[in-house]
């Protein structure tokens, strides 16, 4: 008798420069299965550089499947992030928590994101299973 061994977890990685709101994020996404990593954005890197936009690559990235993006669009250290995420990463699927009015106001550098509102947990690990192409539960 063969033992079935189960997919490997997707792998998500949360970037929130809110700590509070990432650790939710990360329990929320691991309590549904997903293996997931965590980054604060470049506001908390040495030098306030992330390093998939000063070229040196980030480690945190190649390893993930999906990003989840929850820096705050208004700034632009923000916006670039998510800019070299999609040029040098554009395997890696990227989901967007926006209210509306900030997702029309940034619509061109969310273009081919998966954006979401209203902020909330369970739609979260909804839109994350749907990309993932995980059954909705």
């Amino acid at each position: 008798m063969s033992e079935e061994t189960a997919p490997p977890a997707t792998r998500v990685l949360v970037e929130n420069s809110d700590r509070r709101a990432g650790e939710a994020q990360v329990a929320a996404l691991s309590q549904a299965g997903f293996d997931v990593t965590y980054c604060a954005g470049p506001a908390s890197l040495p030098g306030g550089m992330c390093p998939a936009v000063d070229g040196t690559g980030c480690s945190l990235l190649d390893d993930a499947d999906i990003v989840v993006h929850d820096l705050e669009l208004s700034d632009p250290s923000s916006r670039e992030v998510l800019h070299q995420l999609r040029r040098s990463y554009p395997e890696v699927d990227v989901v967007v928590e926006a209210p509306r009015d900030v997702a029309a106001t940034y619509a061109r550098e969310l273009s081919g994101c998966r954006v979401f509102a209203p902020h909330d947990m369970d739609r979260l690990v909804e839109v994350v299973r749907e990309v993932a192409g995980h059954d909705v539960a």
